[in-house]
C-alpha cells in the first residue's frame, strides 16, 4: 500500500504533474509480484530499499524500443534540466558574491532556477514512471511457446 502524500508533496504534484504521485493500486502490485520473482526477495526487502523495484525494472522495460525511446527522452530532459539549474544556481552565487546585480534581477534568476529545478522533477517523474509502468504491463516470456 501507499503512503498518503504529505504536505509538499501534494503541491509539488501540483506543479509538477500527473507523474509525481503514487502508481495505481494495481500497478503497484503488479510490479512488486514481479520483483519479488525476478529478484528472489521478500516484500520487506523491497520495503526497506526500493531500488530493487528499479534494478529489475529498468532492464525490462528497455527491451521494448518504443518504451526505451521515451525513456531515454525523458532522461535527456531532465538531465538538461539538471544541468541548467546547476548553471542558473552557480550563476546566482557569483552575481551575489560580486554584488554584480540587483535585488530584482537575483529574484529572476532564482525563479528561472526554480521553475528549470520543476522541469527536472517533470521529467525525472515520468522517467521512472515509464519504467515501472512498462515493467508491470510486460508480459511474461513463457518457455516452451
Amino acid at each position: 500500500s501507499s503512503k498518503p502524500l504529505r504536505w509538499y508533496e501534494k503541491i509539488l504534484s501540483a506543479l509538477v504533474g500527473r507523474y509525481y504521485g503514487p502508481s495505481p493500486e494495481s500497478t503497484r502490485k503488479k510490479v512488486l509480484t514481479k520483483t519479488q520473482q525476478l529478484m528472489d526477495c521478500s516484500e520487506e526487502e523491497i520495503q526497506k530499499n526500493m531500488e530493487i523495484v528499479f534494478q529489475a525494472a529498468y532492464p525490462v522495460a528497455r527491451r521494448d524500443e518504443d518504451t526505451r525511446n521515451r525513456i531515454d527522452d525523458f532522461r535527456n530532459q531532465y538531465g538538461f534540466a539538471t544541468n541548467i539549474t546547476m548553471v542558473i544556481i552557480t550563476v546566482i552565487l557569483l552575481v551575489w558574491w560580486q554584488s554584480a546585480a540587483s535585488f530584482e534581477v537575483l529574484l529572476l534568476l532564482f525563479v528561472i532556477a526554480f521553475l528549470m529545478f520543476l522541469r527536472f522533477l517533470k521529467f525525472y517523474s515520468a522517467f521512472q514512471a515509464e519504467i515501472v509502468r512498462a515493467f508491470a504491463s510486460q508480459r511474461e516470456e513463457k518457455s516452451g511457446n
